[in-house]
């Protein structure tokens, strides 16, 4: 049977460790919703790559004419930008942080390059209590992705 002393010593260890054991969940909880962002925002990366190398393909021609395929460019960077606005929770992207551009080899659009920059929301009160223990490039991040444009490939066969 345990002395009133001893089931007291009990309280005041869970008392001492329990601040912890909830900053350890909800730091777990955290990097699941932070991870799950970067996640979406990679997928939508590549998801409006293959999106804009297909819509640009229609107005491919010799390729030399970047305004046209910049505008389709654009078509596509504007829905995937208010997407991606939409559907963080812990980072803010701005339409002006995605960016959709071509990459030029030759002389002619060789690919289509996709540049997304997130940075961590600071409207939410959580984060800003725990920004200081967030590594500075988990805060931060920039994804870029590059596919081969479309109209490219059928103008090498």
């Amino acid at each position: 049977m345990l002395k009133s002393s001893e089931r007291g010593q009990a309280v005041v260890e869970f008392a001492l460790v329990m601040p912890f054991l909830l900053l350890f969940i909800f730091g777990i909880a955290y990097m699941g919703f932070l991870f799950s962002d970067y996640l979406t925002l990679s997928n939508l990366a590549r998801s409006s790559a293959r999106e804009a190398s297909i819509t640009a393909q229609q107005v491919y021609g010799n390729g030399k004419d970047t305004g046209s395929i910049q505008q389709s460019y654009n078509t596509v960077q504007k829905k995937y930008a208010k997407l991606a606005a939409e559907t963080q929770h812990m980072y803010e992207v701005s339409s002006a942080d995605y960016k959709i551009r071509p990459v030029m080899e030759n002389g002619q659009v060789h690919d289509v390059s996709v540049t997304i920059h997130a940075t961590i929301k600071e409207d939410n009160s959580a984060i800003r209590a725990i920004k200081n223990l967030i590594p500075a490039s988990i805060q931060e991040f920039e994804i870029q992705y590059q596919m081969l444009q479309e109209g490219y490939l059928q103008q090498e066969q």
